[in-house]
């Protein structure tokens, strides 16, 4: 078999795998991919990168306001006491007022809640509508709130300066306990004294000496504070 027989032979058999040009079905033989040394563009792996949104001025704005919010301080009390406002404004008892103290310059601190507790219907402290103002620390919820009645306020669990004394503030506080449920136990506290906790003397001693002045001072008080609507 001479030279050309050979190479006829071999384009026959092989052609069909691209070796020797087209094959002899007349098939365009396949290319191979260029290894990475002979081309650094590799179509085929080329991905689109893809672009992040452009941050709005009010996206940015709440950014820094956070950053700058947790280096404050802001942390857990107020994350949390901003979720008892939302809560808070979306339901609440009828003629309860609890909100953040607004300060001079607009802004809002949600470390101190103005409150306002109404007196229950059918009670000596009907019509009266007390203020309160509830203070936070940082380490709130796992320490409950102070709150505080205007200095003198009349009532057993009250002290002279204005603090309340009950329990859910103090020994049976728990963090799960909601700024809802501290003004509805204020309020019950109210026709529903605890003697056996009394933090002032003069209205221990009508209460457990003489119900009649004692009641009557009660209602003295309602009329004091009476609704601001």
């Amino acid at each position: 078999m001479n030279k050309l027989d050979w190479q006829h032979c071999l384009c026959h058999r092989f052609g069909s795998l691209g070796l020797f040009g087209s094959s002899s079905s007349g098939e365009e033989p396949k290319r191979r991919r260029p290894r990475d040394s002979e081309s650094h563009e590799r179509p085929w792996k080329k991905r689109k990168r893809r672009q992040l949104p452009h941050p709005t001025p009010c996206r940015a704005a709440y950014r820094w306001f956070r950053l700058d919010w947790m280096a404050s301080g802001g942390g857990i009390a107020r994350a949390r006491l901003a979720e008892e406002r939302k809560a808070w404004r979306k339901n609440h008892p009828h003629g309860f007022v609890a909100k953040p103290e607004t300060l001079l310059d607009g802004s809002v601190n949600l470390m101190v809640w103005r409150c306002i507790i109404p007196g229950k219907e059918g009670t000596d402290w009907e019509g009266g509508y007390f203020p309160l103002t509830m203070q936070f620390t940082e380490d709130y919820p796992t320490n409950a709130p102070s709150c505080k009645f205007p200095s003198g306020f009349f009532h057993i669990n009250v002290y002279d300066s204005g603090a309340v004394c009950l329990s859910i503030l103090s020994t049976a506080w728990k963090p799960s306990i909601t700024v809802r449920q501290i003004l509805i136990g204020i309020q019950e506290l109210f026709d529903d004294p605890n003697p056996n906790s009394a933090a002032q003397n003069i209205s221990f001693e009508l209460y457990t000496k003489n119900k009649e002045e004692y009641r009557k001072r009660v209602r003295q008080q309602a009329k004091k504070y009476p609704s601001a609507l």
